[in-house]
């Protein structure tokens, strides 16, 4: 997981390559970030003579495994010629880029140059959240008004992007992101009895637009009951937020004698 082109040489994102391409195993992935603003996209293109996507593409990092893209949001056309002819995968973190005022991702126009879409958060210190469900409905609202049309990235393909459509990003396909015969069982359970989700006329759209993180009841991982009637099977959660409020309260007294 090099960072990004701005952070790591085209020298040292070739050795990445070589590194990568000379392990022994079927299990190979690159995650970069790539042209997340347009400053950013500036700045390599002044120091480095080329996009960030051109870079990565030099370094053999397209196509030497299973790519993805973090943010890709402010990819050229002929950014996406080249991420789309290497079969790479840009994940889409739409809470990220809004709270970092970094754009609003073309959904639409990626889909349409055939680029493999998933999603993500970039993480708690970008958007404060690991929240898919929210993800999910920031991603079809601004795909619908980046591309003027309502009817823009249906709730099924969001769904996708959010399960198969993401494991095939990251290479695991075959094990996770649907629920078949060899795969592992990995399952939610709502609570569909909820007012907000009452009726149900339309499943997908209800799931994107309605549904939450608060309605999820049971969670498995691999077959495994990690949640009921939500709480977790795994963790103290008691005990967990008491220790993240301790070590807030240090945190918080750190940053006033600092």
């Amino acid at each position: 997981m090099p960072h990004s082109t701005y952070t790591c040489s085209p020298d040292h994102l070739a050795e990445v390559c070589r590194v990568l391409t000379s392990q022994r195993t079927d299990r190979r992935l690159v995650h970069v970030h790539a042209s997340e603003n347009a400053a950013e996209n500036a700045d390599v293109l002044t120091r480095l003579g080329a996009t960030p996507t051109q870079i990565l593409a030099g370094a053999g990092l397209l196509d030497g495994a299973p790519s993805v893209l973090g943010h890709g949001v402010h990819l050229s056309a002929a950014d996406r010629a080249l991420v789309a002819a290497a079969g790479a995968s840009v994940a889409h973190c739409p809470g990220s880029n809004l709270k970092l005022a970094s754009g609003a991702l073309p959904w639409t126009t990626l889909a349409a140059d055939g680029i493999r879409l998933g999603l993500g958060t970039d993480g708690c210190s970008s958007s404060n959240d690991l929240d898919l469900w929210q993800t999910m409905r920031q991603t079809a609202l601004l795909a619908r008004l980046t591309s003027a049309d309502p009817t823009a990235a249906p709730a099924v393909d969001i769904i996708r992007a959010a399960t198969i459509d993401g494991a095939r990003a990251l290479g695991l396909g075959d094990l996770i992101g649907s629920l078949e015969v060899g795969k592992r069982a990995d399952l939610i359970l709502l609570d569909l009895d909820a007012p907000h989700l009452t009726p149900i006329h339309d499943l997908p759209a209800l799931l994107v637009f309605a549904a939450g993180r608060g309605d999820v009841t049971d969670a498995f991982v691999d077959g495994r009951h990690v949640v009921h009637d939500r709480r977790s099977n795994l963790i103290d959660t008691s005990a967990l937020l008491r220790r993240a409020r301790e070590r807030g309260e240090v945190a918080a007294d750190a940053a006033r004698d600092a």
